[in-house]
């Protein structure tokens, strides 16, 4: 397992707010998704709003989920 750091610059930020403005998210939401959509990445998250509104621009899935994944793989 790893972690990556990564800078909020201009062009994420951007990415975000037109995320947020598109799909009327908030800010921190708007910047998981563009992080996600970014890296091509799955978010794994307990946040009720991000399982169901996030889910229409990425992959989300509540962690117990991501488990059973990586165990059946």
């Amino acid at each position: 397992m790893y972690i990556i750091f990564h800078e909020l610059d201009r062009a994420l930020a951007h990415a975000a707010a037109e995320l947020a403005r598109t799909h009327r998210l908030r800010g921190a939401d708007a910047v998981y998704a563009a992080v996600a959509l970014q890296h091509g990445a799955t978010l794994v998250s307990r946040d009720r709003e991000h399982l169901n509104r996030l889910a229409s621009i990425v992959p989300v899935l509540h962690p117990s989920a991501a488990l059973m994944g990586l165990t059946t793989s």
